[in-house]
């Protein structure tokens, strides 16, 4: 895959505004602390121990030199008093409101993105590298900053010495940026390429792992072999890693290998050569001098080696933070990283205005990746008004799902139309159809939060009207507490319920929030045949006022609906009432007649 990255000067910008944003202390936290350690490093190497020599050497009082150890032992305790806050009390929670602030952006972009991308390789790998680098590289790109800016100080410091003692030495510490710069680079490079290589295989060690700590994979697992199969999902994806680790690893290492190597050799041996050269040629100098000008040489090559490795490191960091702008430019509404959250999108959009007419013209729909000509749904020609009751029904893969989804615009159309008032929904903002639209799909999910916000997944609703659903599904004796955690995920007080009560609470969602459209799929699939009556009757009358569509395989559901849409290989073959349908004796009195002969030999 490519690396696109970003240049050094936006990586850098775009750090420092998003942490300026969470603590506009810590930009120059990180200076600040960055100038004291290069300091005190520069001081005890260079400055110091080449005093505390020279004075030695010159017979100075042994009084001098215990005052001078103890005045830099009470600086260094302040400091390393302070060092020690910085590091294990400030920095910690930093870091996790900045992992917050951008994993709010990250998951609230992904509501954007459309449903049939969302479960496809190429997005996940992309949503994975985001959320794991993106704070990482931040935080990179901080600290070597503040770091460059503590080079600079200690190179001055180091400068200055020189200058005085020895300038020619200077060209010696300058030496090795000729290779270490350009080799830093390339290896950061192949260090991009195989982080991407790798994604997906993360991704499957990353499932197999996950698969065995959630509550609702438990029962196979111990009852089944299938656990098996998932550890080799587990170890295909090491096997991955590996492959790719042996191929880009490779030269990765031997980039670094050289940049040690040479690095460390001249970097240690050419201040000693350099000053035993100049002493030999007649220089003379103190003990202290020797030790001054050798660790001012290595210093100095150190220090302006590190500096430069900051830079690249920078611009490794741009790869992954452009990776996260590109990502954001592509998924936000308005193009950049200003969503707060999804909730504030979703207050902030209008309601829609009553009566409304949803209309299909010539819709139809290929998922993504299949041949061509092949749809799964074609010439569709529909109308919905307000208040209608609309049951669709068909065998498994007719395109029951698909046609859910294109009316609330999960899915947007590959031809035709979907629109609303006249109006194609993907014009409209996604809050304003989440208001819309209150949906159950059959595949739904109840989360480890209490039961009140489980059930208002619309803002905010009274106790009252809370209560007053649960107690319509039946579910009153089993909630002590609106406030108490569903599931044990988190906690051992959380309630649990059957997959029948399951389904009975997520029913409350559409009971209790007022949608003016609301569409079930399957809403009763896990509630035995009483349940199941006494559900439709409690939907219906919530759904008096409003429109209502609903898929079932049980087709004695649909004997009270206004119209019933029969589809067969992705197309509306046949359209009307339970009455009408049956007169005419078509594929829709095939379907019924064959349920009702197979339930009538059940109850034989």
């Amino acid at each position: 895959m490519k690396e696109k990255g970003i240049t050094f000067i936006h990586a850098v910008v775009l750090s420092l505004k998003t942490v300026w944003k969470i603590d506009n202390l810590r930009v120059f936290y990180e200076i600040f602390y960055n100038l004291i350690k290069q300091f005190f490093n520069v001081f005890y190497g260079v400055y110091f121990l080449r005093t505390i020599l020279v004075y030695i050497e010159t017979g100075r009082e042994f009084t001098s030199i215990f005052l001078l150890l103890l005045f830099m032992l009470a600086v260094n305790v302040v400091f390393y008093l302070v060092n020690n806050y910085f590091k294990e009390v400030y920095l910690p929670r930093f870091d996790i409101k900045l992992s917050q602030s951008v994993y709010e952006k990250t998951v609230v972009c992904a509501s954007h993105v459309p449903y049939d991308r969302y479960n496809r390789p190429e997005f996940l790998d992309q949503y994975k590298r985001v959320l794991d680098n993106t704070v990482p590289n931040m935080q990179k790109v901080l600290s070597s900053l503040g770091t460059m800016c503590g080079l600079v100080l200690a190179l001055l410091m180091v400068a200055v010495y020189v200058v005085q003692v020895d300038l020619f030495a200077i060209l010696l510490s300058i030496f090795p940026l000729i290779y270490s710069y350009f080799i830093s680079e390339k290896s950061e490079k192949y260090q991009f390429r195989l982080n991407q290589k790798i994604t997906l295989s993360e991704r499957k060690k990353d499932y197999a792992r996950r698969v065995f700590y959630l509550p609702q994979y438990a029962k196979e697992l111990k009852m089944t072999s299938i656990s098996k199969a998932v550890e080799d999902i587990y170890d295909e994806g090491a096997s991955e890693k590996v492959h790719q680790y042996k191929k880009l690893g490779k030269p990765i290492a031997f980039l670094r290998f050289i940049e040690l190597c040479i690095g460390d050799v001249f970097i240690i041996m050419l201040p000693v050569a350099y000053v035993a050269v100049r002493m030999v040629t007649g220089a003379s100098f103190m003990i202290g001098d020797f030790i001054g000008i050798a660790q001012s040489i290595t210093y100095f090559s150190w220090d302006l080696e590190w500096f430069f490795d900051m830079l690249t490191d920078i611009k490794s960091a741009s790869f992954y933070i452009g990776e996260y702008v590109d990502y954001m430019k592509e998924y936000s509404l308005d193009g950049n990283d200003k969503i707060s959250s999804g909730q504030q999108e979703d207050q902030a959009s209008p309601a829609l205005p009553l009566p409304f007419l949803l209309e299909c013209k010539d819709a139809a729909y290929a998922y993504p990746g299949a041949p061509e000509g092949k749809y799964a749904l074609h010439d569709i020609n529909l109308t919905i008004r307000q208040g209608e009751k609309v049951a669709v029904v068909g065998e498994n893969g007719a395109g029951k799902t698909t046609l859910v989804y294109l009316l609330m615009n999960l899915l947007s159309a590959t031809e035709g139309t979907v629109r609303l008032n006249g109006r194609d929904l993907n014009d409209f903002a996604p809050g304003q159809l989440k208001n819309f639209f209150g949906v159950l799909l059959q595949d739904f999910h109840l989360y480890p939060l209490s039961v009140r916000e489980n059930i208002c997944i619309n803002g905010p609703l009274e106790d009252a009207a809370l209560w007053s659903a649960i107690e319509k599904v039946g579910l009153k004796e089993k909630i002590p507490d609106l406030d108490c955690l569903f599931t044990k995920e988190f906690s051992d007080d959380g309630l649990e319920l059957s997959g029948g009560q399951r389904q009975k609470l997520a029913l409350t969602r559409v009971i209790a929030n007022d949608f003016p459209f609301i569409i079930l799929d399957e809403p009763t699939s896990a509630l035995d045949p009483l349940a199941e009556q006494e559900i439709y009757r409690l939907i219906f009358q919530a759904a008096a006022d409003k429109t209502l569509l609903f898929i079932s395989h049980r087709l004695s559901t649909t004997r009270f609906v206004d119209r019933i849409l029969v589809l067969k290989d992705g197309a509306i073959v046949e359209e009307g009432s339970h009455q009408q349908l049956m007169e005419a004796k078509g594929y829709y009195h095939y379907l019924y007649t064959l349920q009702e002969n197979m339930y009538k030999e059940r109850a034989l």
